[in-house]
Parts: C-alpha cells; structure tokens; sequence
C-alpha cells in the first residue's frame, strides 16, 4: 500500500485536497450568498475503506466470506468458498454465480437462485453480525476524511460496492464508520443488479453508480440541476 508523506493513503489524501479546492473555488465564483450545489461522491468498500487483515483471525474478511459458504451449503448443500475461483473486484451476485457455474452448474438454473443465495447470504450476515470486524481493518485517514465531508453542507456521500446492501452496511457498523456517512443513507449494491456476465463486472458497476445517484436525490430532495 503507499502511504503518503503525511501517513495518509493517496485516495485519502486526494479527498482533502479535491474537499480544499472546492471550497476555494465556491468562495471565488460565488461573490454572493447562495444554496451550494452538492457534490456527489461514493466509496467502494473493500480496498477502498478498508483491506482485508489476516493477523487477528485464519479467515480476512470473516463474516463476508463465510456468508458465500453458508449460503451454498444451505442452497446447493455444497462445501464451496469463494477462493475456487478470481472474485477480485466481481460482485457478490456475479461470485454465487460464478462459483456454481465453475463447479458445473447451470448458468441459468443458478441465475432462477440467486434470490435464495442472496437471502442466505443477507440472513447469515444479520445472525452473525457481532463478528463482522473480524478479518477487516479501517484503513489509516478514513474516519477523519469521511468526517470532514460529513460536516460540509455541499457534499453527499455514500457507498458503491459489489456487496450485497445489508452486509456492507453491516461492515460499516463494525468498522465504526457508519455514522459518518449523509443521513438519509444511500448508495448503489451488488443486491441491486446482475447482468450475469461474470467476467464482465464492470457493467454491474456501471449501473451502481447510476442506482446511487438516483437514490441520493431522492432520498435528499434534489434535482438534476442541484448537482454540481
């Protein structure tokens, strides 16, 4: 990971200056008082907020992975994981159905259970929520960066990630960041779309992002022009 010189990472550190620079360019283009126009920005989770850690417990990212076995088992009453197969930067649902299409299944038969997998993932997450820090670290400058944005009134913030909703709220909560993104929550899920292109992950994203900003005005009463 590179750390800057002043300890925090790159992206960290950019969301400071980019957070600097808006607010020296309001202050110059607008000479009188007026409603700021909200900046839209969203946060990927794992890699992003967070990295997996080892060092406390055999499984990184313990809840989140164990949710994948659970769900198999009680679905297909397979012993699976999600190592069998690349998952790096796939989404949740695109992993279930790559997973079970790696050991033979059906493409479209796993696809008509994705509901099923998705809710004994959610339900597994939920049960065993006590331990979803275990295997995850924040990582350095996150807290202080969301913070900051959350005390400005011409930002809004909230998550795009291939977690499922439920579970990467839950993350959230036990990293102790969950209170400091806007309030009404919202963000774009890998519960909220599957294209079924498991090699193909980036338009699963694509339309994450389109989900959230949707959600963002609605939730906080904004139009079109309200975004900057």
């Amino acid at each position: 990971m590179v750390i800057c010189k002043n300890g925090l990472t790159p992206l960290i550190w950019s969301i400071f200056v980019a957070a600097d620079l808006m607010e020296t360019t309001t202050t110059l283009l607008s000479p009188t008082p007026m409603s700021p126009k909200k900046t839209l920005i969203t946060f990927d989770i794992d890699g992003t907020l967070c990295r997996s850690d080892a060092t406390k417990t055999l499984v990184p990212n313990a809840l989140h992975t164990q949710a994948f076995s659970h769900a198999f088992k009680e679905v297909y009453g397979i012993d699976a994981n999600i190592d069998e197969i690349p998952h790096q930067g796939s989404t949740d649902q695109l992993i279930l159905l790559k997973v079970l299409m790696n050991r033979g299944y059906n493409k479209e038969e796993v696809t008509a259970k994705l509901p099923d997998l998705v809710k004994s993932m959610i339900e597994f997450a939920t049960s065993n929520k006590d331990k979803a820090g275990d295997g995850l670290q924040l990582l350095d400058g996150v807290k202080e960066a969301l913070t900051a944005l959350r005390a400005r009134d011409d930002v809004i913030f909230g998550l795009v990630t291939g977690n499922l909703e439920p579970i990467a709220w839950i993350k959230m909560e036990a990293l102790g960041i969950r209170h400091c993104f806007s309030d009404p929550c919202f963000g774009g899920f890998g519960s909220d779309h599957c294209s079924g292109q498991v090699d193909a992950s980036h338009l699963d994203r694509a339309e994450f992002i389109r989900i959230a900003r949707a959600r963002a005005m609605a939730r906080h009463g904004l139009r079109e022009s309200d975004i900057a």
